[in-house]
């Protein structure tokens, strides 16, 4: 039987019994390795730490688009986020300063930035270059 996207007989036969290329083998192989770094770490890691794990700790070059295609592909899937409660900020800083911050007209604009030495100096140093800046 014929695929659906036509074709001869012959080529059919051919593609069915060619054998595997060297992509496919290499995919092969580095499931394996995704799967032993994914069973190793109880099945928690998702793509991220595998990629991580299978470039920092055994040295493999492989991509992160690669390793998440082929987890996709074989069916394994980490752990969604983190169990870990986020910490939130619950104090803020005083504000040691006095500064306020409050309009009194609409479009107008409040900072604390009373003096910068772009604006009193000719030039300001980026880098290791000199630009020259507007004088205000």
């Amino acid at each position: 039987m014929l695929p659906r996207g036509g074709g001869s007989t012959s080529g059919y036969f051919a593609w069915r019994n060619r054998p595997p290329s060297v992509r496919a083998l290499r995919h092969a192989w580095l499931i394996n390795r995704i799967r032993a770094v994914h069973l190793a770490s109880q099945r928690t890691y998702g793509f991220r730490r595998v990629h991580v794990e299978l470039r920092l700790d055994r040295g493999l070059v492989v991509g992160y688009r690669a390793v998440e295609m082929m987890m996709r592909r074989a069916g394994i899937r980490g752990l969604p986020g983190s169990r870990r409660p986020r910490r939130r900020c619950r104090h803020r800083s005083r504000d040691l300063v006095n500064r306020d911050f409050a309009r009194s007209l609409l479009n107008q604009w409040v900072t604390d930035v009373e003096r910068h030495e772009a604006l009193t100096n000719g030039a300001m140093v980026k880098g290791h270059r000199c630009h020259s800046v507007a004088a205000g």
